[in-house]
């Protein structure tokens, strides 16, 4: 059994641009299967950069068993919160997070 050591690193040091970068190597067979695994259900890439409605997706997938719909839109940059956003929750710990964190 070979074992490893996990090391924290700065996603943009590994994929430079998102759509380019990650969004591709996430959407390949052997990435999305490791995803698969991890989270219980086989998901199967329909398309990648698709638009679903009036949104555009990185990932249009579907659930393997079922055919229901899976979409991924994936950010790797911080969000913030538009300075007159007035919605907010206030968290347990004293924190606050707005809606499109959740």
């Amino acid at each position: 059994m070979k074992l490893g050591t996990l090391k924290r690193i700065d996603l943009h040091e590994c994929w430079k641009h998102e759509a380019m970068d990650f969004t591709k190597w996430l959407s390949e067979p052997k990435n999305i299967a490791l995803l698969s695994d991890e989270v219980g259900i086989g998901i199967e890439v329909i398309q990648i950069e698709a638009s679903v409605g009036r949104f555009n997706v990185d990932i249009l997938a579907q659930e393997e068993n079922t055919g229901k719909k899976i979409v991924k839109s994936i950010s790797t940059k911080p969000k913030t919160a538009p300075p007159d956003m007035g919605a907010r929750h206030e968290k347990p710990n004293g924190g606050a997070h707005y809606p499109d964190q959740l």
